[in-house]
């Protein structure tokens, strides 16, 4: 597992390609607990500022869990003592991974997971309490941010960590749970820095990574995957096939070959469709082989056709993030779709190197009556890629939406200048008006528009490479 607080993170540089560092440092921490066993108690009496009422506490643990259906409820982490806690637990009923605080004996439940959307495997949990807010994070993501609607416990040098197990000594976990080590600070960590306290660098045990292979994610709707019925363009066939490759949903590395979304995995991929069609991802890659002979090329597919960025039309949404606070006493549930692709990439860049992110998503905020702006599509996008900044490839793509159908988008030209208004670091424009699309419903490419996209973001990519 990695190292703590490192003070020099390192370039990403390999076979020419050149980005900059993630910067993913953290302060020292106050206590450091080395390789606990699961089912003990450590005193917080050494931590004399420890006060969650003035200074706050941050607490991590890293842990390897290689078995999360283990039928039985199990706490991971427990601050605190009877009546103000913190705590993270796996509950047996329903399988879910929760997180919540007591205060005063009053006990809050924050938010909860599936535990479908972790792997077995490496994990880094993490909160952070203290000046009206609460921060609790997964493997360098925020699940949730909160500064209203709650009491925060009463923690101080005179509590106890639990580790593996509550103050009541009952809860313990599996014993396919090895701790591997739990940092305390005595203050509220910010934002930045309990994501990159917990962010973890090898979420799967045993895998060697291919330095020579590079990844492009692509998410979004149906358009980003290939829809069913896009059909490899008559006369197309890829160049380099021994070298284009693709990260499927059970989380292996494959030949390429269209359609590309398939192999349902019941894990961190279950959120995303697991049909499509003929994808511009495979054109993409393969361009980028032809033009780097001795890499390379993986695509990797993280959408949902029919989701939404901030309207539900029936596929629930991507911008329900973590860390946007509501107004109404109650955190915002972490988005499933934004929790898997943040798992995807970490696991991809396991694997690989990753080189650029591609995002081909509004046709669902688009249609008529959804009610929503531009101002508001381009900050859900930007959030968005915020709470993916502990991974997000150095090279991002937002693909505009081709041209706008006869009916049933009065909202279509809304998305598309949000898209290509859209600002953010290292972030580029490519437009899919004037490709070609489907008669029968003209919201999706046919397989000669999804052809001339992939050729479309090669060249984008091609000349933003570092090389």
């Amino acid at each position: 597992m990695l190292g703590f607080f490192n003070t020099t993170p390192s370039r990403h540089i390999a076979k020419g390609f050149s980005f900059p560092a993630i910067d993913r440092t953290y302060p020292a921490p106050d206590k450091i607990i080395s390789a606990p066993t699961a089912g003990s108690t450590h005193a917080l009496s050494d931590m004399s500022a420890l006060d969650t009422a003035s200074n706050g506490i941050s607490v991590v643990a890293r842990f390897k869990n290689e078995n999360w259906s283990y039928g039985s409820n199990e706490i991971f982490l427990w601050v605190g003592d009877a009546s103000n806690y913190i705590y993270f637990q796996k509950r047996s009923s329903g399988l879910k991974f929760r997180w919540g605080v007591c205060s005063g004996g009053t006990f809050q439940l924050i938010d909860e997971i599936p535990v479908d959307y972790f792997y077995d495997g490496n994990m880094t949990i993490g909160v952070s309490v203290g000046a009206g807010r609460i921060n609790f994070c997964i493997n360098g993501y925020t699940m949730t941010y909160q500064t209203d609607g709650i009491t925060l416990p009463d923690i101080d040098d005179a509590d106890n960590v639990y580790i593996g197990y509550n103050n009541g000594s009952s809860q313990t976990v599996n014993s396919t749970v090895e701790f591997d080590t739990v940092l305390i600070w005595d203050t509220a960590l910010s934002v930045t820095e309990i994501e990159n306290a917990t962010f973890e660098a090898e979420p799967l045990i045993g895998v060697t990574k291919d330095t020579n292979l590079w990844t492009i994610i692509k998410a979004g709707q149906s358009n980003s995957k290939g829809n069913d019925a896009a059909s490899k363009p008559s006369g197309y066939d890829y160049t380099n096939p021994s070298r284009i490759k693709m990260i499927n949903k059970d989380l292996n590395i494959r030949a390429y070959a269209d359609p590309y979304s398939t192999l349902t995995y019941g894990n961190e991929l279950a959120a995303f469709d697991d049909v499509g069609g003929f994808s511009a991802a495979g054109v993409t890659i393969d361009e980028l082989a032809t033009a780097f002979p001795t890499l390379q090329f993986a695509a990797m597919p993280c959408n949902r056709g029919g989701s939404g960025m901030l309207y539900d039309a029936g596929n629930s949404v991507w911008a329900d993030i973590s860390f946007v606070v509501s107004t109404t006493g109650t955190p915002k549930n972490t988005s499933l779709y934004a929790f898997a692709c943040h798992v995807s990439m970490l696991v991809a860049a396991q694997k690989s190197n990753l080189l650029a992110f591609e995002w081909y998503q509004g046709e669902a905020d688009a249609i008529t009556g959804t009610g929503v702006t531009k101002v508001q599509y381009k900050n859900a996008l930007a959030e968005l890629f915020d709470s993916w900044r502990t991974i997000l490839p150095p090279l991002r793509v937002v693909i505009g939406l081709a041209d706008e159908p006869d009916t049933g988008f009065d909202n279509w030209a809304t998305i598309q200048d949000a898209q290509s208004e859209f600002s953010y670091a290292d972030t580029y424009h490519v437009s899919a008006a004037g490709l070609e699309r489907k008669s029968d419903d003209q919201v999706h490419l046919t397989g000669v528009g999804q052809r001339d996209l992939g050729y479309l973001v090669a060249v984008k990519l091609k000349e933003n490479i570092n090389s």
